[in-house]
């Protein structure tokens, strides 16, 4: 076997015998003036490569706070983040090299027909921007604080609009060792959002009591109020076949000759049920939530209520009154 280096050059060779399985072991070593690269094993019956890199253990590591402000389109953005030492102190006088990229996100909504019911169906288009590029130190406790403008591209930005901000930070220590760290914040004029997880579809006998949550638009739990209104809805007479086809933009056939005809499959949007009329409201819930758990959707009152389809609307408003 022999040992080539990155320019095909022979390093060193072996003599190995195969045991009765076929197999054989044995070792070389890499001399320390060697260049890195792809380094070859041959024999006359085939041949390897093995990447040989030279590796330092890494003696500290940078991290990223949660952001738990929230931030609207034009606000001062302040991203905080901790350079530590492996051996459990910060460190101080760091080089911090960031660099922030942008990227816009834009919500489409349109209602596609899933598992019993019209859900909406988001689509995103995305356009990157690096905005700042720029070189700070960590403190005495190796933190530091990276501040930029959350300035918005220059198209229509509505609710549906947000951004999000790549952040990617290169921490050069005194010794010349390199580390890295990326977070993202996403920001928006409608900067919270309503988590819920309300089931598509619910038994009278099963307890009913469903967690909910204001939180920004990076995940974080706010503090604020939600109101719930449930309100029962007309339903039609009859549950209707899936149309194998889509709905035309004409109609040529009248509609009673329609449900003569094809008395199983909705004329027009009759089983689009968004558009059902409502009848009353049969659940009205006020629920405080803060930072530290989840508020709970106690939709009980619906053991009462006759089988059907009911519209669940929740509302939001966090401590600014966003």
């Amino acid at each position: 076997i022999e040992f080539l280096d990155v320019t095909r050059k022979q390093v060193s060779s072996l003599k190995l015998k195969t045991n009765d399985f076929g197999t054989f072991t044995g070792s070389f070593i890499i001399p320390q003036t060697m260049l890195d690269g792809n380094v070859t094993l041959k024999t006359d019956d085939g041949e390897i490569e093995v990447r040989v890199e030279e590796y330092k253990r890494p003696t500290f590591q940078v991290e990223f706070s949660p952001l738990k402000e929230s931030y609207k389109l034009n606000n001062t953005v302040t991203i905080k983040g901790t350079v530590t030492a492996f051996s459990g102190y910060g460190l101080s006088q760091a080089k911090v090299a960031y660099h922030i990229v942008r990227s816009q996100n834009r919500e489409f909504y349109n209602y596609k027909y899933r598992r019993g019911i019209y859900r909406p169906n988001y689509n995103y288009n995305a356009e990157t921007t690096e905005i700042k590029t720029d070189t700070i130190t960590t403190g005495d406790q190796g933190q530091y604080q990276i501040i930029f403008k959350a300035i918005p591209g220059d198209s229509n930005n509505d609710d549906n609009t947000n951004y999000t901000y790549a952040i990617n930070a290169d921490v050069t220590d005194a010794s010349g060792e390199t580390r890295s760290a990326e977070t993202t914040v996403t920001i928006g004029n409608n900067d919270i959002k309503i988590d819920n997880y309300l089931p598509e579809q619910v038994f009278a006998k099963d307890t009913i009591n469903v967690p909910v949550s204001i939180n920004n638009l990076n995940g974080q739990a706010q503090k604020g109020e939600i109101k719930v209104e449930v309100y029962a809805l007309k339903n039609t007479d009859r549950v209707f076949k899936n149309r194998l086809w889509s709905n035309p933009d004409q109609f040529v056939i009248s509609k009673p000759d329609f449900k003569n005809d094809f008395p199983e499959y909705a004329y027009n949007n009759e089983d689009f049920i968004p558009s059902w009329p409502k009848l009353n409201k049969v659940v009205s819930l006020n629920i405080q939530v803060d930072t530290v758990k989840p508020g709970t959707i106690n939709l009980e009152a619906l053991r009462k209520q006759p089988t059907g389809m009911y519209q669940v609307v929740i509302s939001a408003r966090n401590q600014k009154g966003d």
